[in-house]
Formats: C-alpha cells, sequence, structure tokens
C-alpha cells in the first residue's frame, strides 16, 4: 500500500509541475496583456499577482509531493497538505463546471483532468486513514 500512495505522490507531483509550466505559458498563449490593459491599476495588480501566486502554489505542490513524499505520508502535516491539495483540485474541477459549462469538448476535458488532480490526491488520504 505505502508503494502505492508514493507512487501516486510522485505521480501528483509530476502532474502539479506540468501545470506549474502551463501556467507559465498562459500570459502569452492566453493574450493578457491586451485584456489586462483594460482593468483599472488595481485589478490589473491584483490579476497578475494572483497569477504569480497561483504559478508558487503549482511549483510548491510539485516540489512537496516529489521530494517530501515520505513526510507527506508519515506525519499529520503531511496528511493536512495530502488533504488541501485533493480539496484544491476539486475547487478547480467544480469552478470548470460552473464558469466554462461542460457543453465544449475542451471544458469536458479540463474538468476530466481536474478531477483528476482530486483524484490522484484522495487515493492517498483515503489509504493513509483507513491504515
Amino acid at each position: 500500500m505505502t508503494n502505492q500512495i508514493n507512487t501516486l505522490l510522485i505521480i501528483g507531483g509530476f502532474y502539479n509541475l506540468i501545470f506549474a509550466v502551463i501556467h507559465l505559458t498562459l500570459p502569452k498563449v492566453c493574450k493578457w496583456k491586451e485584456d489586462i490593459a483594460k482593468l483599472t491599476l488595481v485589478n490589473r495588480g491584483m490579476f497578475q499577482v494572483f497569477s504569480i501566486l497561483v504559478t508558487l502554489y503549482l511549483f510548491f505542490l510539485a516540489y512537496v509531493s516529489l521530494f517530501h513524499t515520505q513526510e507527506l505520508i508519515d506525519t499529520s502535516l503531511g496528511h493536512m497538505i495530502i488533504a488541501f491539495i485533493a480539496l484544491g483540485w476539486t475547487i478547480r474541477a467544480v469552478s470548470q463546471i460552473f464558469i466554462y459549462g461542460v457543453k465544449e469538448l475542451a471544458s469536458i476535458a479540463l474538468t476530466i483532468v481536474f478531477f483528476a488532480g482530486t483524484i490522484i490526491y484522495l487515493i492517498p488520504m483515503i489509504q493513509i486513514l483507513t491504515k
């Protein structure tokens, strides 16, 4: 069971790393410069800060999952972090549904991908709690 938990947390680390790297490309791919230029100075600054924080958060989740796997498995703080990550991906998936809907194929695919993040971390959490 510990091998499965360890493997899922490593997979989760790469999952979060991929999203962190993707998030770095979003400003250019989504042409944020043009869109945020229309915002007030305060809202533009808040948007940029939130974007930086999300990227940092994703890199942190990747780092903890890849390099502190055993601590996640063995400590109560680690268990809380695993639960928090699962909750975060659940919120992201549910937000995808309510904000973008599930009519377009891309939105459906993203919803599934975000729920995968939930499952990657929920399975270890359940296994840890039921040991």
